[in-house]
């Protein structure tokens, strides 16, 4: 939808410019064609194997069956569309519970 539209148009603008920086000639942009729902189930705290720091983790059922974990804390902090871990051209958009 529009959002993606949005998505596309920035990537590709922040592409050229790259492309400017490093004469770079060829490059590809994948269209993101699918948004996937997801409803949230619980967080949990998950202990980094780097920094042994506690993370949370919020858990997500997605609507083609898979459940997924994502950091709460990027997700609270992004802006921008987060695409699905097993399909980039996927979008993943909370529902209400």
């Amino acid at each position: 939808g529009q959002e993606c539209d949005k998505l596309c148009k920035q990537i590709k603008k922040e592409l050229y410019k790259y492309m400017k920086k490093k004469n770079t000639k060829v490059i590809t942009i994948k269209r993101v064609q699918e948004i996937i729902k997801m409803k949230f189930v619980e967080e949990i705290t998950v202990i980094d194997p780097d920094s042994n720091a506690e993370v949370e983790i919020s858990i997500f059922k997605m609507e083609t069956g898979a459940m997924v974990g994502l950091d709460t804390s990027f997700l609270l902090n992004v802006d921008e569309p987060v695409c699905s871990p097993y399909d980039q051209s996927e979008i993943l958009e909370e529902i209400e519970a």
